[in-house]
C-alpha cells in the first residue's frame, strides 16, 4: 500500500471514529447532566430504527438501505418494514439472546475452570 493511500485510509477511519467519539462524549454529558430527554434519553433503543428509516428513503447508501442481489423493488416504507423492523423484532432478538446464552456459558465454564 502506498503512504497515500495509506494517508486515506487512515482518514477514512479516523474522521468517523472522532465524530463518533464526539456524539457518544455529548450523549454521555447530556445523559447524566439530566438534559432534555427528547435528545438524551435513557430508554434503551435510542432512534435507531428511525435513522434506518431516513437512510432507506434517503438513499444513502448505507448498509441500512442496500438490499440483496435480486431482491424485487419496493417502496421505502415497506422496504424498511422488510428489512428493518421485522428483522430486529423477530430474527436478532433471538439471535443476539441464544449467541450471548452461549458465549456466558462459556465464559462460565472458563471461569470455573480457572479456581
Amino acid at each position: 500500500m502506498t503512504d497515500t493511500a495509506s494517508a486515506r485510509t487512515g482518514r477514512l477511519i479516523l474522521v468517523p471514529a472522532v465524530i463518533t467519539l464526539g456524539v457518544t462524549l455529548l450523549r454521555l454529558v447530556g445523559e447524566r447532566q439530566g438534559w432534555s430527554p427528547a435528545l438524551f434519553s435513557r430508554e434503551p433503543g435510542g432512534g435507531g430504527a428511525l435513522v434506518m428509516l431516513a437512510a432507506i428513503l434517503g438513499n444513502w447508501g448505507t448498509h441500512y438501505d442496500v438490499m440483496p442481489p435480486g431482491a424485487p423493488a419496493m417502496s421505502g416504507l415497506y422496504k424498511w418494514f422488510m428489512i428493518g423492523l421485522l428483522p430486529q423484532l423477530t430474527i436478532w432478538l433471538w439471535f443476539t439472546v441464544a449467541i450471548g446464552g452461549l458465549f456466558g456459558i462459556a465464559a462460565g465454564a472458563i471461569a470455573a475452570r480457572g479456581r
